[in-house]
């Protein structure tokens, strides 16, 4: 859902995150009890620290390429595949560079060409509400959605894992 609310919209709402993250970390401790192993919810924790950590110093290196959304995106999807140990979170950072390679340019050419049809387009009068709706439209999409990379390399390490 929430690479859908980026896709569309270019923003993350991090209390829907900071949500998931919480109900992931009661699971994942309520699980780590009844079974008595607090390795990996340890592994989970600190696999997602990392990850979290080193999304937040890129953002930090190159300011306005990565938002908080982005961030809080990073450490629902690490704490998962923190679950499961560092293999995991490795493959997830590599297909995440692979996916992003992909997608940059791809999402380029899907926005020139959004932005061509919306230019096209005379049905909206100057002044109209169209008007002002695809103006909000093209602001919105401008950057690059990038929670939809970090969820699909999610589920390409999970797909792989499940092999």
């Amino acid at each position: 859902m929430l690479a859908v609310k980026d896709l569309k919209y270019r923003l993350v709402p991090c209390l829907w995150a900071g949500g998931g993250f919480a109900v992931q970390w009661c699971w994942l401790i309520a699980f780590a009890a009844a079974e008595r192993r607090w390795a990996p919810l340890m592994a989970a924790f600190c696999g997602c620290a990392a990850c979290t950590a080193a999304q937040f110093a890129l953002a930090l290196a190159r300011p306005g390429m990565l938002g908080l959304g982005d961030i809080t995106a990073t450490a629902l999807v690490a704490l998962p595949l923190g679950w499961f140990g560092w293999r995991p979170l490795v493959a997830w950072w590599l297909y995440v560079g692979i996916l992003a390679l992909a997608w940059l340019p791809l999402w380029t050419a899907v926005r020139h060409v959004a932005l061509w049809c919306a230019a096209v387009r005379t049905d909206a009068a100057p002044g109209s509400k169209q008007a002002k709706r695809n103006a909000a439209s093209s602001v919105a999409r401008d950057g690059v959605p990038f929670v939809p990379v970090l969820v699909g390399a999610m589920w390409l390490v999970l797909a792989r894992r499940s092999i």
